[in-house]
Parts: C-alpha cells; sequence; structure tokens
C-alpha cells in the first residue's frame, strides 16, 4: 500500500514535519520499480553460494575437526 506524498500514516504524530520534497521522491521511485537492476544469473547465484555458504561452512567445520 504506497503512501501519498504528504498524507500521514494511521500512527503518526500530526504534528511532525512533512517529508522533504527530495525524500518522497526517492520514495516514490523506488516504490515504482522503474531503477530495479536484473536479477541474478546462473553463474552469479553459484558464486554467491559457493563463497557466502559453502565456503565458510567448510570453515567451520575444518575449525571444529582441527581444533
Amino acid at each position: 500500500m504506497p503512501l501519498e506524498p504528504g498524507a500521514a500514516s494511521a500512527g503518526a504524530d500530526p504534528s511532525r514535519d512533512p517529508l522533504p520534497a527530495e525524500l518522497e521522491e526517492r520514495i516514490t521511485a523506488l516504490e515504482s520499480g522503474a531503477e530495479c537492476g536484473e536479477d541474478f544469473d546462473r553463474g552469479s547465484l553459484g558464486w554467491l553460494l559457493l563463497l557466502g555458504v559453502v565456503i565458510p561452512a567448510v570453515l567451520l567445520a575444518a575449525g571444529w575437526w582441527l581444533a
């Protein structure tokens, strides 16, 4: 549910200042998704899995057995 510029949410304090115009523009751009990049390809996902999961798991296991 996107917020309208300048609209207050249900629990917001009405005495607070409204968002600056630049911040509202950035939020609107993020909500529209117009500048989203492409998803990871298979090779990138493979490297991400290898470097972020497999190698740390192997190092942890090696540390347990070698300690």
